[in-house]
This record gives structure tokens, sequence and C-alpha cells, in this order.
């Protein structure tokens, strides 16, 4: 099974089929479906540098586990906290991440063995997850509250919270690991979408806007500010420049879409996964019209695009 990764596919996670898919990245067919072996509520999804191995959040069993992406069965797996959901490596071969959404943990695990090292308390209900190189910190989405948590990758202990305007759901980097992007609502106000930028030298909220309803997920585009970010209480998703936080496109998508990937300069296209429909969608930027859609998946909370190897 190793090329559907080493080659650039899309992987699902099927939530109510307790398993993944990996479909083509250019016409979202099917390539191998891996289901039945003890998956429960696969969620979040990342895979290590040399492309061999696939971790996957278990929802639903409070669990980690390492797919062996050459054999195609589960090599490792660890038990952490309540309904884990996105994680994230400390770099190549470093350790694994897992945020804990109903324990208000981050679990940290060896990235080849799963062996837990340490819990770690953070803030309520945390979420999405980042990780910075150049700045050795761990940033934690606590979804429950206005705030982002900052571990020290060093140290593997919080050392404080970046107080926001809005709760953040999910966050993307940029490309020079200078400001976080975060997308989520207001904890106090339903309904009422809002976008935060982060300093992440200063770790400090530098810009917020309002957007939309319930924003769900977000990804960075080919320019500079540019964001595209899914709203869904609206169904669409929106291309921002985030510099001025202005709307420079709307896309009408499916239903709840949850999960955005912009797909390179080359293509031009974004891949969009729609919770409700269960679906993913490829967009071309220019007209706005579909390219291609996948089948229909049981509760699709994420994807993930492994671009191939050589490319980030």
């Amino acid at each position: 099974m190793g090329f559907a990764l080493l080659r650039g596919s899309i992987i699902t996670a099927n939530t109510g089929e307790g398993g993944f898919s990996f479909l083509d990245r250019k016409t979202l067919k099917e390539r191998l479906n891996l289901s039945g072996q003890a998956f429960s509520g696969p969620h979040g999804l990342a895979v290590c540098g040399n492309r061999q191995l696939l971790y996957a959040a278990d929802s639903y069993e409070g669990r980690v586990c390492a797919i062996d992406c050459l054999r195609g069965r589960i090599s490792a797996a660890a038990s952490v906290g309540a309904t884990p959901c996105h994680l994230v490596l400390s770099g190549s071969g470093g350790n694994l991440y897992v945020t804990n959404y109903d324990s208000d943990s981050v679990s940290v695990l060896h990235g080849s063995t799963l062996q837990p090292l340490f819990q770690i308390p953070v803030g309520r209900m945390p979420h999405d997850i980042c990780f910075s190189g150049e700045r050795g910190l761990v940033f934690v989405a606590e979804s429950g509250q206005n705030s982002i948590g900052v571990i020290d990758a060093a140290q593997n202990r919080k050392i404080g919270s970046i107080p926001l305007s809005g709760s953040v759901l999910h966050m993307k980097k940029d490309r020079q690991e200078r400001f976080l992007y975060g997308a989520g609502c207001r904890t106090d106000r339903f309904g009422e979408g809002r976008i935060v930028v982060v300093d992440m030298k200063s770790c400090k909220e530098i810009k917020s806007f309002r957007l939309g309803s319930y924003l769900t997920d977000l990804c960075l585009g080919e320019e500079e500010n540019t964001i595209y970010v899914c709203d869904g209480g609206f169904g669409c998703v929106y291309g921002i420049d985030a510099e001025k936080g202005e709307i420079r496109l709307r896309l009408e998508t499916g239903m709840f879409p949850c999960s955005v990937a912009w797909e390179g300069e080359e293509e031009g296209a974004l891949t969009v996964g729609d919770h409700m429909s269960g679906r993913l969608t490829r967009y071309d930027l220019k007209t706005g019209r579909v390219i291609c859609q996948s089948r229909e998946f049981r509760d699709l909370h994420h994807f993930l695009l492994c671009r191939p190897l050589g490319k980030t």
C-alpha cells in the first residue's frame, strides 16, 4: 500500500465506517479502503516524514493508532485521553502530540513506538494542534474558551495561553512560521464566525475579524495573505485576504464543509470535505466549477492531502 502515500493521495477519516480511504488526488476515485481493522471513530490524521506510518486519532476508543502503510495494518496503538481529536509530529521522527477533547489535556507519545511519555493539562476542549519547529512550541486550540495554549516541546509542559477575541477550532501556520491563523466562532455568541491572527514570535493576537457563521477549517493559498475558510453554518468556503479581512471569493459547497486543502499553484484547485453529505469535492478556483467528486462516506470528519515526497 505504500505507493498510495508516496505518490500523493488524499486520505479520508471515515468516522461512521470505522476506517480510512485512500483516494487518487486528481480524480478522487478510491484506491484502497482500510476498514474492519478494529478502528472505531477515526478523526485526525498525520503522516510521518518518510510516508511509511499513518497516525490516526481514534476518538471513540480513546487511543492513537499507527498504521504501517507498506503492509496495510496497525503496527502500534496507545491509549490516550478521552476523545482524541488531532495530532501533530514535532519534526521528522519526533514525538507525537495528541489533543484529548474531553480530558482537557495533550498526550505526548514516542513517534515510532507510540510509547506514552507525558500527559499535559491544557484549557477546555482542546481540538486542533500545530507545531513550530523554529520556536520549539506546540500550539493548542482550546476551543472551549477564547485562547490558544502554548506548550514548550523541550520541557513538555504548558507555559501559557494566548487570549483571543474568539474561540478557535482549527489553525494553520504560514510557511515562514510568522503567523498562526485560527478559525472558529465566539463562545458566547454561537453563529458569529471569527478569524484570528497570532504573531508566533510574541505569542499575541494581532488581528481578528468577523466572518460568516460557524467556521470549521482553513488552509493557506498561493498568495502570502490568502486563506480559504470553511463555513459550516452557511455551506460555503471563503477566499480571504487575511491582511485586510476582505472576502475575495465565496464558493458554494455541500452541507457543512468541515475540511479544506489548497492543492498547489500548478493545479489551481481546492478540495473540500462536506461532513453532512460525506463527500470530497474538487473545485476549479478560477471558475468555481466542480472538477470531480468522491463517493459518499459515512460521517466524514477530516481528510489529509499527502503530497509527493519532496513537496511541501
